[in-house]
């Protein structure tokens, strides 16, 4: 989740919640060896208005 909350704030500003609407496992050999999220990433939209 983090690297994942990571990566949005690399194109995202003013990130502000997310939700994890499904989250699974990879599994080898009887071991966990990668976990995926897909989450929703909540941000304010900033308007930028000009004046002419």
């Amino acid at each position: 989740m983090q690297q994942g909350l990571a990566e949005a704030a690399l194109t995202l500003r003013g990130i502000s919640a997310f939700e994890i609407t499904n989250w699974t496992a990879d599994v080898e050999n009887n071991q966990v060896v990668r976990y995926k999220v897909t989450m929703h990433v909540a941000f304010k939209v900033e308007h930028h208005t000009t004046t002419p």
